[in-house]
C-alpha cells in the first residue's frame, strides 16, 4: 500500500499584546516553571513523534516587535521550516490569526 505525503501547516497565533497579564515580555515566552515557557506546550505537540510521510511547516503569526517569539521558535523546532508571518490588523483575534497566515497554507 502507498501512502502520499501529506503536508500539514502548524498556525502558531502569536501576536496578542498580553496586556492584561502586565508582563514585560511576549506571554508566549513567560517562564511558568524554571525552563518551560507557556509555548513550550504548544510546542511539544509540534515535537510529538513524526509519522511517516507528513511534512509539517510552522507558521508563527507576531506583530513586529514580537520577533523573538517567532526566532524563539525557530530555535526550538530544529529541522522544521518555521515562517514568520505579520499580523494584519484588518483582522481581529486568532481567527485573524489564520487569515494573516493564508498564503502559506492556501
Amino acid at each position: 500500500m502507498t501512502v502520499s505525503n501529506k503536508e500539514i501547516t502548524v498556525i502558531l497565533p502569536c501576536a496578542g499584546e498580553g496586556n492584561r497579564l502586565g508582563l514585560g515580555s511576549p506571554k508566549e515566552l513567560f517562564e511558568i516553571v524554571p525552563g518551560l515557557r507557556l509555548i513550550d506546550f504548544s510546542l511539544k505537540h509540534i515535537l510529538a513523534p513524526k509519522k511517516e510521510n507528513i511534512t509539517i511547516t510552522v507558521a508563527v503569526v507576531i506583530r513586529p516587535w514580537k520577533m523573538e517569539v517567532a526566532e524563539y521558535v525557530s530555535r526550538q523546532l530544529p529541522g522544521l521550516p518555521v515562517k514568520t508571518v505579520f499580523f494584519n490588523d484588518n483582522y481581529k483575534e486568532w481567527p485573524g490569526s489564520v487569515y494573516s497566515a493564508g498564503d502559506i497554507f492556501s
